[in-house]
């Protein structure tokens, strides 16, 4: 006589399986997420052609065809501008 085996095992593969794309949903969202809607807001004021810093004139444009060429543009804005938080600033 041959036991069934076959209802235990994708009961047992949903228990380890589950859990690890739970895992793998939640590391990946709180890795992405606050660079990418931090660049998102920067550019909501930073990507307009007018904008200006208040005290002396000087523009604060940044061009968001350029950004994404240069060397630098993996890595969010707030890395090396942390005074540009919080929003609205300047």
């Amino acid at each position: 006589m041959t036991a069934n085996l076959g209802s235990v095992r994708p009961q047992r593969a949903w228990t380890v399986a589950l859990p690890v794309v739970i895992a793998v949903i939640v590391v990946t969202g709180f890795l992405t997420t606050p660079a990418s809607a931090s660049d998102d807001q920067c550019m909501v004021c930073h990507g307009n052609q007018s904008l200006v810093r208040s005290s002396d004139d000087t523009s604060v444009f940044v061009d968001p065809a350029a950004l994404r060429t240069w060397s630098h543009s993996g890595i969010s804005c707030i890395t090396c501008h942390p005074d540009g938080e919080p929003i609205p600033h300047g």
